[in-house]
């Protein structure tokens, strides 16, 4: 990893730390939990979304910066949306869920992450999105990933909706999803599939 890089995405994490701390995330006591008790992804059975991100994201993410061991992708940003933006909105959240999106895709734009001809243009993905049938691969997809249902109104017009019912912005679920490869290479094999 070069200099500039492991620089940015220092610097994203402390902004990400800075941003629990101006919103009360952030707790000046150790972890009340060891990690090794944690049986759930996000240690969900043991701690809230916010004190994982102290106590286990920031640290393990710093440490695989300086050691140059990131992953080939990033979902912190996937999963901050569904606990703050999609359910119930946490309006002071907001921000720190973009900042962990920003961290996703810097995370995802290695250099051999690049060029891997998997992108789809956002209206390709509404063309994908057309088959709304339960069955139907790519919504089903959407609802794993980001627990939104696709619906098409009576103007066949297709929007996306969250479990309280609330629309959300298909824009920005078209770009979670192309800053994330695994995410990207998925939706457009699929996609390929419907469109041929």
């Amino acid at each position: 990893m070069d200099a500039q890089r492991k620089n940015l995405l220092l610097e994203q994490l402390q902004q990400i730390e800075t941003e629990l701390q101006s919103i009360n995330f952030w707790s000046p006591e150790p972890s009340p939990v060891d990690p090794k008790e944690c049986t759930e992804a996000f240690c969900a059975d043991k701690m809230r979304f916010h004190q994982w991100l102290q106590y286990i994201f920031l640290p393990s993410a710093r440490n695989s910066v300086e050691t140059d061991t990131l992953p080939s992708s990033s979902m912190v940003g996937v999963k901050a949306m569904r606990e703050y933006d999609y359910m119930s909105v946490v309006e002071k959240a907001l921000p720190l869920v973009s900042l962990l999106s920003q961290f996703d895709a810097l995370v995802s734009s290695q250099p051999e992450s690049q060029g891997t001809d998997y992108s789809l243009s956002f209206t390709e993905f509404q063309n994908a999105l057309k088959n709304t049938s339960p069955d139907a691969s790519i919504p089903m997809l959407l609802k794993e990933w980001f627990h939104i249902t696709i619906e098409r109104t009576a103007e066949g017009v297709t929007k996306g909706f969250a479990e309280d019912h609330t629309e959300v912005d298909l824009h920005d679920i078209h770009s979670q999803i192309q800053a994330n490869p695994e995410m990207q290479s998925i939706l457009y094999q699929r996609a390929m599939n419907i469109l041929r």
